[in-house]
């Protein structure tokens, strides 16, 4: 997800939310965003707009990865 903009993530979300059972036979307001959004690359820092990355996802009902808590675990094994 951090290659991708935080207005496509919400545009991808709107669109699930637009799934209904009766036509798709899946509850789109029952779908879970969830990726990794690592800010790296070519969309570091916001260099191409604000990127779906943790720092900017928080609020959105979009979920992330949490390298952090896994780093975490790691060092105190």
């Amino acid at each position: 997800m951090g290659h991708m903009l935080v207005r496509t993530m919400q545009r991808i979300q709107q669109a699930l939310q637009q799934i209904t059972v009766e036509e798709h036979g899946v509850d789109g307001s029952s779908l879970y965003l969830y990726g990794e959004a690592w800010d790296f690359g070519e969309m570091s820092c916001n260099q191409r707009g604000r990127n779906a990355s943790q720092l900017n996802i928080g609020g959105l009902g979009i979920g992330s990865f949490n390298d952090r808590f896994r780093y975490d675990n790691r060092q105190q094994m």
